[in-house]
This record gives C-alpha cells, sequence and structure tokens, in this order.
C-alpha cells in the first residue's frame, strides 16, 4: 500500500506557519500511515523550536495510544517510541479531531507531487491549500 503524510502548522489564532509532503511508498496500514505523519508533525515543531504545540489527528485510536489510554500494537511501536522521544522536547497535546475538520491535511496528503518524495513549505501556503485553509479559518 502507498500513501503520504500532511502536516499543517498554524499559529495560536489559525494562520498558516508551514507545511510538509512526505510520500511513503510502503506503508503496512491507514494507523502506520497515521503514526507517521503524527512523527512527522513533531518533527516539523522541534525542527522549528516550537516549545508548546497541539497536534490533531483523525484516527482515535491513534491519539489513545499517543495519550497512553491505549495499548501500542505492534506495528506501530517504534513510530510511537519516537513520538514519546519527541515529547521530552516539546510541551505536547495530542487531541482527536472528525476526519470532516482535518481537511487542510489531507490535501496536502493527497496532492499531485509530481514524483516528489518530500516538500515543505515555509510562510506562505501552496496554492492548493488557499480554499481549504479559507474554509477551514472561516468555520
Amino acid at each position: 500500500m502507498k500513501g503520504a503524510t500532511g502536516v499543517v502548522s498554524r499559529n495560536d489564532v489559525g494562520e498558516f506557519e508551514g507545511a510538509t509532503f512526505n510520500l511513503l511508498p510502503h506503508v503496512g496500514s491507514t494507523l502506520v500511515a497515521e503514526a507517521q505523519a503524527l512523527r512527522q508533525g513533531m518533527i516539523f515543531a522541534h525542527e522549528r523550536r516550537y516549545g508548546r504545540i497541539e497536534l490533531e489527528s483523525d484516527s482515535m485510536q491513534l491519539i489513545r495510544i499517543v495519550n497512553g489510554s491505549m495499548k501500542t500494537p505492534l506495528e506501530i511501536d517504534t513510530i510511537v517510541a519516537d513520538i514519546i522521544h519527541l515529547t521530552k522536547y516539546l510541551e505536547v497535546k495530542f487531541q482527536y479531531i472528525r476526519r470532516q475538520t482535518n481537511n487542510v491535511t489531507h490535501c496536502i496528503a493527497h496532492w499531485d507531487h509530481n514524483g516528489a518524495r518530500e516538500f515543505t513549505w515555509l510562510s506562505h501556503p501552496p496554492s492548493l491549500l488557499f480554499t481549504a485553509l479559507l474554509h477551514c479559518c472561516s468555520s
């Protein structure tokens, strides 16, 4: 199975700060892809030296796992270990959001990447996100 991660960073008033896309040529399951996206969000925040962040995912199972209320499946054990390790450097709140409100990151993950394995946007959102960001911020 092929997949991709999409990470979008916004400040406390919802303004775009950055985004990243990573192609996953071989991914075992949707849960693995969701875990890799969450880890990518942690790495993105750590590299930019953010101090306090909220990470959202539309995978309730994953949020329960990283919050410690559910046992970690073997298939994502090392990814979750990476996420937990990165919490030593960031103050993080992991929270579940409905898939319908996660359209901005899904926009990035389904981007027509023209063969790119990864891509990062800083300061200005790519045109593919304008509509999704406007819809999200006006709701």
